[in-house]
């Protein structure tokens, strides 16, 4: 088996810092710089990143991660355990917790959501608020 990753300065422009570069993955490796590159210019967005087992999608997150730092992004992550499994948004109180002092900044209807999801204020249970920032329905 050949290695898939090795280092390098600059992988692709703009932004600079080591990060790993894929082998035989400029192409993904082009969309996730956009993706970023959209993110830092405002843009929300979401990745959904799937495959068998080994086929390098660490590898593709840790790149991104990488990529995000270099740019000034601050990057946070979770890692999912077994034990884990039975406790409700086990993954989103790792990622969101050392945020909740920031709870007031977002649109109220996340804000409530996370806010009883938390447990900061009784409800009944959190739904999915994806969408336009500032809406309550989703964009369609």
């Amino acid at each position: 088996m050949r290695d898939i990753l090795w280092n390098v300065s600059e992988p692709h422009a703009p932004f600079r810092g080591s990060a790993t570069r894929l082998i035989d993955r400029e192409g993904e490796c082009r969309l996730l710089d956009q993706l970023l590159a959209a993110v830092r210019d405002g843009e929300s967005r979401a990745l959904i990143l799937h495959g068998e087992v080994g086929v390098g999608k660490t590898a593709l997150l840790e790149y991104l991660s990488e990529r995000a730092s270099d740019a000034g992004c601050q990057v946070v992550s979770a890692a999912g355990v077994q034990s884990e499994m039975e406790l409700a948004f086990a993954s989103l109180h790792q990622l969101c917790t050392p945020f909740l002092d920031r709870l007031k900044a977002i649109p109220k209807p996340q804000q409530d959501s996370l806010s009883t999801t938390f447990g900061l204020t009784s409800g009944a249970g959190a739904r999915p608020v994806l969408g336009r920032p500032g809406c309550a329905e989703p964009a369609r």
